[in-house]
């Protein structure tokens, strides 16, 4: 009874604080959702911006037209700039989601309607995040259902405050979001401010984990966790700091390394022109390397990652 009354008082300040700012986005199928985050600010996932998606429908019903959009490529993000009438702006949460919690998740019809569920976190980091997955923290799983359209909307916790940006379906009754981390909220300021955040780039390219065991058992090798460097691109950060075809990377930054998914979290949690500790194992020698984190020139950047999409090796 008690958590009874306690979920109808959420709901009451999510309809009063966060609804408000909940809006549609697109004109016509597959549609999105977007939340406002500032004045005249919308944040929804980047594959919901299309020429057509660039229409923003307010809870009030009024369409207005986005003038811009800035894209975080990392993250499957966008900020559009767009007339948003004097609607106040979400409040992020402070503490990080939990396994177990009670959410909220809200979306926006092509009507106007809002839509709000209830659902628990169900996984802190998604319960198969592959190669090709984002392979961090800063991605969980909760079981609020939600209709097509609601990418690009917020989950929400039980003080009205926003957990995470919704990304992915991930069928079975689970959604994929990402955390409203410190370091998601820095490079969201970045994107209102009009500035792209530059994704971190090393300029390598690793085999699978369980490839990189049997190559080192096949040449006399003990077997270590860490990253098999497949390539190393001429002239990127990682060449300069003297990474070689075949090194084993088992450490970047404080970050110990058993495959591509840690050296991208490290990656996303520095900024281009950052030097990082490479740890380095060639043959049988272990070593430590410098490494100034680039900006992936745009070729280099492959196709956007969803949490449980796959890939045949992480290129950085």
């Amino acid at each position: 009874m008690v958590f009874l009354e306690e979920l109808r008082a959420a709901v009451e300040v999510v309809e009063k604080d966060v609804l408000p700012a909940v809006v549609g986005i697109g004109s016509r199928p597959p549609f999105g959702t977007g939340v406002v985050v500032g004045d005249g600010k919308v944040l929804t996932n980047s594959h919901n911006v299309r020429p057509e998606g660039r229409s923003v429908r307010l809870p009030s019903g009024q369409v207005a037209r986005a003038q811009s959009a800035v894209r975080d490529t990392v993250r499957d993000l966008a900020v559009l700039s767009v007339e948003t009438t004097g609607v106040q702006p979400v409040r992020w949460a402070e503490d990080s989601p939990s396994l177990g919690e009670i959410v909220l998740a809200a979306a926006r019809s092509p009507r106007s309607s809002a839509h709000l569920t209830v659902g628990t976190i169900s996984s802190e980091r998604g319960s198969d995040a592959g190669e090709g997955g984002l392979g961090s923290p800063e991605w969980f799983e909760h079981t609020a259902p939600l209709p097509r359209g609601a990418s690009g909307g917020p989950v929400i916790n039980l003080a009205g405050e926003i957990l995470g940006i919704n990304t992915d379906r991930l069928g079975e009754g689970f959604y994929g979001a990402l955390v409203a981390s410190p370091t998601f909220r820095q490079r969201l300021e970045l994107m209102i401010n009009g500035t792209s955040p530059a994704a971190g780039w090393l300029g390598v390219a690793l085999l699978p984990p369980e490839m990189a065991g049997r190559l080192r058992e096949a040449v006399g090798l003990s077997e270590l966790s860490g990253a098999l460097v497949r390539e190393v691109v001429p002239g990127g950060p990682a060449e300069q700091a003297g990474v070689r075809r075949g090194d084993l990377l088992v450490q970047l930054g404080g970050i110990r390394l058993s495959s591509g998914n840690e050296l991208r979290r490290a990656l996303q949690e520095s900024s281009p022109g950052t030097v990082l500790k490479v740890g380095v194992v060639r043959g049988l020698e272990e070593m430590e390397l410098d490494v100034t984190v680039g900006s992936a020139p745009a070729e280099q950047m492959g196709p956007r990652h969803h949490p449980r999409g796959r890939g045949p090796h992480f290129r950085n």
